[in-house]
């Protein structure tokens, strides 16, 4: 298991930045389309056409 201070350590090495903490059982809209936290990256992978 990746200790979280050293991941977030990585992905700011990589140019990533956190906005801050978000729990996953959370309902987002992200252009205004009703979705949870935990779908939230297969909404923006088919959106992009990304596969994960």
């Amino acid at each position: 298991m990746i200790c979280v201070s050293k991941s977030f350590a990585n992905a700011s090495v990589n140019g990533y930045h956190s906005i801050g903490i978000i729990k996953s059982n959370r309902v987002i809209y992200p252009a205004s389309i009703k979705t949870g936290v935990d779908n939230f990256p297969e909404y923006i992978n088919s959106k992009l056409g990304l596969v994960a």
